[in-house]
């Protein structure tokens, strides 16, 4: 017997202007290496509350 599920992914996009949690650290990216815009080895560095945009 197989049991299908359904993941239902109800978070927010997270963005600059995310909702902060008062003290909590704000959403922030930056850029380490690119390539190109297209370029799927492109690295990011990601600064964040675990509570930003939820």
């Amino acid at each position: 017997m197989t049991l299908s599920r359904t993941l239902w992914d109800i978070s927010a996009p997270v963005h600059a202007g995310s909702p902060v949690f008062p003290g909590d650290t704000p959403y922030s990216q930056q850029w380490c290496a690119t390539i190109g815009p297209q370029c799927p080895v492109n690295v990011s560095a990601l600064a964040m509350s675990p509570h930003v945009g939820t």
